[in-house]
């Protein structure tokens, strides 16, 4: 079967310039609404998740949604299979549509906003999805935050987990610009 629906990462780029254009600001009502309905459609299929990357950092740090391009969730590889049958039909009953599968996320689109679904798998002690690889203790069970009137899982011990993950950003980030300063 081919599939040519799925997006390219031009899409993928044009659609962040849109939102850059348009103004995150608008987004957060869509971005609400599809978190909101993604979340109660993987509750509905009995599919553990939790809020991942910066959809994580803001609702656990700030209790918002941060400027963002695309909003994430974490799932277990193991569900990848529920999630390309009846859950994905089921969200195409929402209006949704499916514009990215492969091994490590599915990304479903509505209202020009997308959210990736991050697919986890354990390697050695560490868990992760595309080259992103964290501690597997955080994931062994999930602890949950009140977020957008729903109660939401997050990984456990969140706040250790996010200086993990966006301490390491910093330092990167840190090395580039001390490249481009000397």
């Amino acid at each position: 079967m081919i599939k040519n629906n799925y997006w390219s990462k031009h899409d993928f780029e044009v659609n962040k310039h849109l939102w850059i254009k348009k103004g995150i600001k608008k987004a957060e009502s869509i971005r609400k609404d599809n978190l909101v309905d993604l979340s109660m459609t993987l509750k509905g299929f009995n599919i553990p998740f939790w809020l991942q990357g910066r959809t994580l950092l803001g609702a656990f740090s700030y209790g918002r949604l941060l400027d963002d391009h695309d909003d994430d969730l974490g799932v277990d590889y193991k569900y990848k299979c529920t999630i390309e049958g009846e859950f994905s039909d089921a969200l195409r009953g929402l209006g949704f549509k499916k514009i990215r599968e492969n091994s490590s996320m599915i990304s479903y689109i509505r209202n020009d906003r997308y959210i990736d679904i991050c697919l986890f798998k354990s390697k050695n002690r560490k868990y992760g999805y595309s080259g992103k690889w964290f501690p597997r203790r955080f994931f062994k069970h999930l602890d949950w935050i009140q977020f957008l009137g729903l109660k939401m899982p997050v990984p456990n011990n969140t706040k250790i987990l996010l200086d993990i993950m966006y301490r390491n950003h910093f330092f990167l980030l840190l090395n580039k610009m001390s490249y481009l300063v000397t």
